[in-house]
């Protein structure tokens, strides 16, 4: 029986993807196990850290699933430093829509750096696996350059002010200096996911992730899925790590890959 993937992105983002896999002769069907809601840019030049700074749950004094008005700027002191802690494609994406001033920027690689780089931003500190390879590679930045003072902007996703992995990286960012982190866009599933997925897995299939919050939705919703997938490929090690946590016991670990698609010998 033939295989089919499914793709585990939003539709815009998959379509190039499906494409490639049906241009090698491969069957592939878009089923979204995320959405996303795109925030305003959060920050003004010249603003004081946000008081809801690397909180537990909350933004601006409410719960992480709402969204609050950003706070109004205010004047804050000078400093040698600052800099953009970006982990997302989503959030790169947040920030686009403004071109808002920014000084240094840190990004995770490959995604995030490049999406940053077709804006013309070149990540002054890049790393891959995970957002703690990334905070680990910005204090050993500020530690060469002599320890500046440095305010840091984390901005993020509803769902990752509650990630155990942002949380390791904030212990590790609030020793170079200051961590303002901010909301910039929303995840949710979607409201049909629990029915493509049933429908989607009748037959022998494999399955591609871009996200933790794909993997999570996936496994939340709740589908009657009596079949293992032969494949799974994660873009990232976080969302490696997401699929390989959760997966059911005789389901394959997922592969890290660069690439989407996955070639053939990278999936296999």
């Amino acid at each position: 029986m033939e295989t089919t993937w499914l793709i585990t992105r939003e539709a815009d983002d998959a379509r190039s993807e499906r494409d490639a896999f049906l241009s090698r002769g491969e069957r592939a069907v878009i089923v979204p196990c995320v959405e996303t809601k795109i925030l305003e840019w959060p920050w003004s030049e010249g603003e004081s850290p946000s008081p809801c700074e690397a909180g537990g749950g909350q933004v601006g004094g409410t719960p992480a699933l709402e969204v609050s008005p950003s706070p109004q700027p205010s004047p804050r002191s000078r400093r040698e430093r600052e800099l953009t802690f970006f982990t997302s494609r989503r959030a790169v994406a947040c920030w686009s829509k403004t071109h808002a001033p920014l000084n240094e920027v840190a990004a995770l690689s490959p995604a995030t750096s490049t999406a940053l780089e077709a804006a013309n931003v070149t990540p002054t500190v890049t790393a891959e696996g995970g957002v703690v390879s990334l905070a680990e590679a910005v204090l050993a930045w500020w530690t060469a350059r002599g320890t500046p003072r440095t305010l840091i902007r984390y901005p993020t996703s509803d769902a990752g002010l509650r990630s155990p992995e942002q949380a390791e990286a904030l212990n590790l960012l609030r020793r170079v200096g200051e961590v303002d982190r901010r909301v910039v866009y929303v995840v949710a599933p979607p409201a049909n996911l629990r029915d493509s997925l049933e429908h989607a897995t009748h037959g022998a299939w494999a399955i591609s992730f871009a996200s933790p919050s794909a993997v999570q939705h996936f496994f939340a919703s709740g589908a009657a899925i009596t079949r293992a997938p032969s494949r799974v490929a994660c873009l990232g090690a976080a969302t490696e790590r997401a699929w390989n946590t959760a997966r059911r016991e005789g389901w394959p670990q997922a592969v890290n890959s660069r690439e989407f698609p996955p070639t053939p010998k990278v999936a296999s």
